[in-house]
């Protein structure tokens, strides 16, 4: 599965897969003293429509969105808080960090099938992998390109690979997090 980012902002971008069908939106406002980020995925048209007001759900001319996440990003590193899956948490139980050489960290998560999974981060592109021995690739970011004369344009897109389908959402919330760590440690002016 490829998911093509509409914007090159990887937390203010719609994801859409091969046939153009826009499967998740990641939407963060600008705010002064903290920034939150809401991650929704696409419904099945068969899952039926509740009429609640205050409901976790949004319609537009892509379809009907979920809540699947929510990110608080506060000015203070230590008060992130992570709701998903129905927990509120805070990235230090979620996931541990690794430090990989001198300047470099590694991100591992246990996700729901218990297998460790590990976050690769590079410059222009992050790498997701089973922690094992064997370190099968899950899923894989490639930043946009501007194309050159040899090149064409290309914009930024998170393939996952078939056998790893089933756990797309929580490629999704742990590469949304992290590839916001990743640009503010490339960029610390970097806000969105």
């Amino acid at each position: 599965m490829r998911l093509t980012l509409s914007t090159a902002k990887s937390i203010n971008a719609s994801y859409s897969d091969e046939a153009g069908v826009v499967q998740f939106k990641v939407h963060t406002p600008i705010r002064v003293h903290k920034l939150i980020t809401k991650i929704r995925r696409r419904l099945d048209g068969d899952i039926p429509q509740r009429e609640q007001s205050g409901s976790d759900t949004e319609t537009d001319d892509n379809g009907r969105f979920a809540l699947l996440a929510t990110f608080s990003w506060y000015v203070i590193r230590w008060k992130m808080v992570i709701q998903f899956g129905g927990t509120e948490m805070s990235p230090a139980t979620f996931w541990r960090k690794e430090k990989v050489g001198v300047l470099n960290w590694e991100y591992v998560f246990t996700a729901r099938d218990r297998k460790e999974y590990r976050w690769y981060f590079r410059r222009y592109s992050s790498t997701l992998k089973v922690n094992d021995v064997a370190a099968t690739i899950v899923a894989e970011y490639k930043v946009s390109s501007v194309g050159v004369v040899s090149k064409p344009a290309r914009p930024a897109s998170l393939e996952i690979s078939p056998d790893f389908e089933y756990m797309v959402d929580e490629i999704m919330v742990t590469f949304i997090y992290l590839e916001k760590i990743r640009r503010s440690q490339i960029d610390p002016t970097q806000q969105l």
